[in-house]
């Protein structure tokens, strides 16, 4: 498992987030010491670079983002405020 801690970013968002995974794993966001529950998610196997996506809304307090059953040595993670 990846587990990293998130506070100026997400702090600074406090709105619909979405995170996006390049290849697929399992996303866990941990806020306020619970996890927090995804509002949709879309997934696709035919698109390289975009495997998962998951929107949360989240608030300003910081988050861990935590990413398990990541099958490849290296997996690139976006996240930003939904438009």
């Amino acid at each position: 498992m990846i587990a990293v801690r998130i506070s100026a970013l997400l702090t600074a968002l406090s709105v619909m987030t979405v995170i996006t995974l390049s290849d697929d794993a399992w996303i866990d966001v941990i806020q306020n010491g619970r996890y927090a529950r995804s509002v949709g998610s879309t997934g696709r196997s035919d698109c390289p670079g975009v495997r998962k996506s998951v929107r949360l809304d989240l608030n300003a307090s910081p988050v861990v983002l935590q990413l398990s059953g990541v099958a490849p040595d290296t997996i690139a993670v976006t996240i930003g405020a939904v438009e």
